[in-house]
C-alpha cells in the first residue's frame, strides 16, 4: 500500500460513490480529471481526461495534453472492487500495459505504477 493510502469500506450514500445492481458500493469516477505521467523522473506528460464509468468498469479518455498520442484516446481503463481497483491498465507506446493502481483521497485521486521496459511510469489522475 502506498504512503497515505487507507483501506476503506464504502457505504451507500457516501460522497463519490455509487451502488451497483448487486448491492456492492464502489467509487463513482465519472467526470473530468487532470492526468500526469512521469517516466522514471526524467520526462513528464500532462493533460485532461474524462472518465466514463459503467458499473464497476471505467475508462479515462485523454481530451488534451502533451502525451505522445493524439487526443481523444483511451489512456487508462480498469475495474473497481469495493474501495479499490481490481485491474487497471495504462495505454503506452507499447500498447495496453497492466499496472498497479490505488484510489486515494475519498475517490478524488487515482495513482498508477506501470513497469515499462527499462523505465517506470507513475501516473496520477486528480478529480477536477
Amino acid at each position: 500500500m502506498r504512503d497515505g493510502a487507507k483501506s476503506a469500506t464504502l457505504k451507500a450514500g457516501m460522497s463519490n460513490t455509487l451502488t451497483l445492481s448487486k448491492g456492492e458500493v464502489v467509487y463513482d469516477l465519472n467526470g473530468e480529471w487532470s492526468i500526469e505521467t512521469n517516466l522514471s523522473g526524467n520526462t513528464s506528460y500532462n493533460g485532461l481526461a474524462t472518465i466514463k464509468q459503467e458499473g464497476d468498469r471505467f475508462v479515462a479518455v485523454l481530451t488534451s495534453g502533451n502525451y505522445p498520442h493524439a487526443a481523444p484516446l483511451e489512456k487508462v481503463k480498469g475495474t473497481l472492487k469495493g474501495a479499490g481497483i481490481s485491474k487497471i491498465q495504462l495505454y503506452t507506446i507499447y500498447g495496453w500495459v497492466n499496472s498497479f493502481g490505488e484510489i486515494e483521497e475519498a475517490g478524488n485521486r487515482i495513482i498508477l505504477d506501470t513497469q515499462l521496459p527499462e523505465i517506470e511510469a507513475n501516473t496520477t489522475l486528480t478529480r477536477k
